[in-house]
């Protein structure tokens, strides 16, 4: 019984914890016009958008975890919301790093392919959801393990499992890709040309691309591996509710705080910079000569 308060108060205490502060964020980027009208910003409000509510599909796994019981299903549906949820953030996120790419490297693209695909990640998401409420597939909150199982008596259940895991393992080693490909572009444009001063842009994109890699990556390895090569323990349990509510919704802001001295003062002070966005231009096209 002390384990079930344990892990309840682990997805209440999380999510009420860290969500004010990244809806703060999310909020400054909306109400103001030099964030929300650029498209990586429009990209980051999403992200954001979606990463709170897999901080309320938390906050709902821990009522049955606290009761012992699902009272109408609420952890079932919080499993669901939280697994489709991390489909389009892992569309998002890929997405973050390929606007960055075509920006910073002058990619030549559709004008909305970003667009284009960020409505494909959604579906993505979307079509999960809708089928795991159908008797094709069925994901639900067990009381024993306190995270999400799959129904496999089920015909789609575990199409669907194996599809998301190639699905985020494939993008997020695209994403990784990007950011090593931007940072070699970088290294390619110093050396060509001696005034652009690119150290800077070097470690953060290397910092952001590696912390968030490396974190999903250690998350998917814990939740699918782990529990298949480890011996049983609630201490697995905690770490995976732990590190999945720090790398969802309290690394994110952090890192937005951090490395953004401008939102960092907007944030702590509630003063705005006199200075307007930084639009990162092509290296290619500003130096020509």
């Amino acid at each position: 019984m002390s384990y079930n308060f344990a892990i309840g108060a682990l997805y209440i205490g999380f999510p009420t914890l860290f969500v004010p502060l990244y809806l703060r964020v999310i909020y400054i980027f909306v109400s103001k016009r030099k964030y929300r009208a650029v498209e990586c910003y429009q990209l980051m409000i999403q992200i954001g958008f979606i990463q709170c509510t897999m901080g309320i599909a938390f906050f709902l796994q821990g009522i049955p975890a606290f009761f012992g019981f699902d009272p109408i299903g609420i952890g079932s549906f919080a499993v669901n919301l939280l697994s489709s949820c991390f489909r389009i953030e892992t569309g998002l996120s890929f997405l973050l790093a390929l606007d960055r790419l075509i920006i910073i490297c002058d990619v030549k693209v559709p004008k909305y392919l970003i667009k284009a695909l960020t409505v494909v990640a959604w579906l993505y998401g979307v079509v999960q959801f809708v089928i795991f409420h159908t008797p094709m597939a069925s994901i639900y909150y067990s009381l024993s393990k306190f995270v999400a199982v799959y129904d496999y008596s089920l015909p789609l259940s575990l199409i669907i499992q194996r599809t998301g895991v190639y699905y985020t393992w494939a993008v997020s080693a695209l994403t990784l890709l990007v950011y090593i490909s931007i940072v070699s572009y970088l290294i390619r444009e110093q050396r060509r040309i001696s005034s652009v001063s690119t150290n800077f842009k070097q470690k953060w994109i290397l910092i952001q691309a590696a912390i968030r890699f490396i974190a999903d990556a250690s998350l998917a390895v814990l939740f699918h591996i782990g529990p298949q090569l480890l011996p049983p323990s609630i201490w697995i349990t905690i770490g995976i509710i732990s590190g999945y509510t720090f790398d969802h919704l309290l690394l994110p802001p952090l890192l937005y705080i951090v490395l953004n001295g401008n939102l960092r003062r907007e944030i702590v002070l509630g003063k705005e910079s006199q200075s307007s966005t930084a639009v990162v231009q092509p290296l290619s096209s500003s130096h020509r000569k």
